[in-house]
């Protein structure tokens, strides 16, 4: 009897919490799927007994072992996954730093930046942005504009992506997270903003020219479209089928992104290597002459995260007096 009350007790809160996400339809799925798992595993157990000579259970005996181990096994797979994210979320969240740097003549303070992030990170931003510009720092961001529409066109192509103007906007529902707004941070106490960045036609520009200069020849394939795939994705979940997918998402868009070799890989094995060579390491030249040969004396900037070591790096090669002063954490994603 006591196995029933147990049997009772551990899958209650499981059918439960299949009722909250999908009310009576996931209930039944898994039903069905526990069924056909028992007949499996009971008909293993059969020809296991009959080769071994031993007894074997009576099916209902068997069954409620089964079930019992199961739900143990259930249950210890959500305490696993729950311990995951919350070691991940909370414990040590992703911390994009903003990091100061000088060379005795000129303080730039670097921010990093994500592209979806929630409302509180983007807010402590641009209230440091204001006291840097109390401090009259000016601002320099990232901001690769679109130009014509045959540029936009071959930079899909290149990328492999149908890069729509809501892709942001879209993906960070998935993440429970907003997507960068630029305009939030510009025209605090002045209009010393400037965007330091190159625009789609400078991109496609010096792609097709590197493409001439090492002799590669490229076959595109049609883009994907990505941001019609999120809206069909969104459009099936229900609100909290959703919820659960961002807890999900968010977990592992934190682990990617805190795993520096991750990053790395990211550079290294990118599909098209000769456009991510110009979307990093050329739009940081630009910033970097910017730097160097600006009058501004105290810089405020916000660039993507894996811009800042390339302009670190640089910045030291052209004078090595340039040293990190002070850091500071900022967490994107609580």
């Amino acid at each position: 009897m006591y196995k029933y009350i147990l049997l009772a007790v551990l899958y209650i809160p499981i059918f439960s919490g299949l009722y909250y996400l999908n009310q009576i339809a996931w209930i039944l799925e898994f039903i069905l799927w526990i069924i056909m798992y028992l007949a499996i595993f009971y008909f293993f157990h059969v020809v296991w007994t009959h080769f071994r000579k031993k007894e074997t259970l009576h099916l209902v005996e068997y069954g409620k072992k089964f079930y019992i181990s199961l739900a143990t096994l259930l249950y210890l797979s959500i305490w696993i996954l729950w311990s995951f994210w919350y070691y991940q979320l909370v414990y040590q969240p992703l911390n994009l730093e903003q990091t100061t740097i000088s060379n005795g003549e000129k303080t730039v303070v670097f921010q990093k930046m994500i592209h979806i992030a929630k409302p509180d990170y983007y807010n402590s931003i641009a209230s440091e942005l204001k006291k840097y510009k109390q401090d009259w720092f000016v601002y320099y961001f990232e901001w690769v504009r679109w130009w014509t529409e045959q540029s936009v066109e071959t930079f899909n192509k290149a990328l492999w992506i149908e890069f729509d103007p809501d892709l942001y906007d879209n993906l960070s529902k998935l993440y429970w997270l907003v997507p960068q707004d630029n305009s939030q941070f510009l025209n605090i106490l002045n209009n010393k903003d400037y965007n330091i960045d190159m625009n789609i036609d400078e991109i496609i520009s010096e792609y097709e020219n590197l493409k001439i200069e090492k002799n590669i020849i490229k076959e595109y394939e049609p883009p994907i479209d990505v941001n019609t795939e999120i809206i069909k994705t969104l459009a099936e979940l229900s609100s909290r089928q959703l919820e659960l997918l961002q807890y999900i998402n968010l977990t592992f868009l934190t682990i990617l992104t805190k795993n520096e070799e991750f990053l790395q890989s990211i550079q290294n094995s990118f599909w098209n290597q000769l456009l991510f060579e110009i979307i990093l390491e050329w739009r940081n030249k630009v910033v970097i002459e910017e730097i160097i040969n600006s009058e501004d004396k105290n810089i405020f900037a916000t660039y993507w995260a894996l811009h800042f070591d390339g302009i670190l790096q640089w910045l030291q090669e052209k004078d090595n007096n340039w040293k990190i002063i002070s850091q500071k954490s900022f967490f994107p994603f609580q």
